[in-house]
């Protein structure tokens, strides 16, 4: 599925829906993730210690509670890591094994 960021103070934000963060097992008690990029590629997965990898680079960044769903908000370095130009570019979502997988769209 397709989706845009929206603007939100000076970096952006990406909806996360009700379904997708049921799909991701996050709870408003347990709302933290983590944020894994390989090359432009962004994985983001609820925060359990089984989920990382001590090899990869993550972050951890707890969702903005926004309605019945929820907000991850990207920084301008992480739109950089990315090479995501929130204006112009779409993001690519893909639901797998409990995790969000978040591209460029082409």
């Amino acid at each position: 599925m397709k989706k845009q960021l929206s603007v939100h103070g000076n970096s952006w934000i990406f909806y996360i829906t009700k379904t997708m963060a049921d799909f991701m097992k996050i709870t408003s008690d347990s709302r933290e993730v983590i944020l894994i990029i390989k090359k432009t590629t962004l994985y983001v997965m609820k925060n359990n210690p089984n989920n990382i990898n001590e090899k990869e680079c993550y972050c951890i960044k707890k969702l903005v509670k926004r309605g019945s769903g929820y907000g991850l908000v990207f920084s301008q370095s992480l739109l950089e890591l990315l090479d995501i130009s929130p204006e112009a570019d779409s993001l690519e979502i893909l639901m797998d094994e409990n995790k969000l997988i978040i591209t460029k769209s082409s």
